[in-house]
């Protein structure tokens, strides 16, 4: 559906749709993505084994002539292993750093910065039940949608978890599920 919205713009854009659900950390001022089959003793073992955000969106961006790029990150935004890997100083989470998008891209987080997102009571978090049913929504703009998220992960958290949003978006007004006028 989404391939043939932009086929019948007549002009072939690429779109990049990352989404990660998970436990994203900050160390050393960079965002990690953490795989579930890893184990984290020492910090060492996030700089080998995690996922870099920075990497990715540099990725992203090299490859981005003519790219929408949408990073939607489903995750935490605090350190659990924190206390742990330094003993010798008071540490306090403060959640993901703070990542600028590339032009022509929107970063999503399912909760604001130094906040936990909910799980949820199913096998989803209240983020991604939300994001799901407002991607299907006909004649809404994306940035819309994303509004539209927050709106909803309010309500179905009474006011305890707020998504955000990074944007570079650039040009048209863009539509994941244009409904065609006949």
């Amino acid at each position: 559906m989404l391939l043939k919205t932009l086929v019948e713009r007549e002009r072939i854009m690429k779109i990049a749709f990352v989404y990660y659900a998970g436990h994203g950390i900050q160390l050393n001022n960079e965002n990690y993505l953490l795989p579930v089959n890893e184990e984290f003793e020492f910090e060492d073992d996030v700089e080998d084994n995690g996922v870099s955000m920075q990497r990715v969106l540099r990725y992203l961006e090299s490859t981005r002539e003519n790219q929408l790029n949408f990073i939607v990150l489903d995750a935490c935004r605090d350190n659990p292993f924190e206390s742990n890997w330094n003993k010798t100083r008071s540490l306090k989470g403060a959640g993901l750093a703070k990542t600028p998008p590339p032009t022509g891209s929107l970063i999503a987080f399912s909760t604001d910065h130094g906040q936990t997102a909910a799980d949820g009571d199913g096998g989803n978090s209240l983020y991604s039940q939300a994001l799901a049913e407002k991607l299907l929504e006909e004649n809404v703009s994306i940035e819309q949608v994303f509004k539209n998220v927050r709106t909803e992960v309010l309500r179905l958290s009474n006011k305890t978890q707020s998504p955000v949003e990074e944007s570079k978006l650039t040009g048209d007004v863009f539509y994941l599920n244009k409904k065609k006028v006949k």
